[in-house]
């Protein structure tokens, strides 16, 4: 792909770490450690690149883990709307 080609789609791969907070699954946010730092919108949520940063991350702040899930974010151009 050249510099003159606009991309017609896009796909992410990240991590996020899901916690249980007062009896309910959250997202860690990614306001975290602050105030507000769980989420139950998954784009506030913190992302990581991998399984073992999400881990570490878990580790260190002494976060409840529950699981770290995978994400796929696919943007797709569509057709022109008039």
């Amino acid at each position: 792909m050249d510099n003159k080609e606009l991309r017609k789609n896009s796909e992410n791969h990240f991590y996020v770490v899901i916690a249980k907070r007062d009896g309910v699954k959250k997202y860690v946010s990614r306001k975290h450690p602050n105030l507000f730092s769980y989420t139950v919108k998954l784009n506030e949520a913190m992302r990581f690149p991998n399984k073992d940063k999400a881990n570490e991350y878990a580790d260190f702040y002494g976060i409840e883990l529950m699981e770290i899930r995978k994400v796929r974010c696919v943007l797709e151009l569509l057709d022109r709307i008039k």
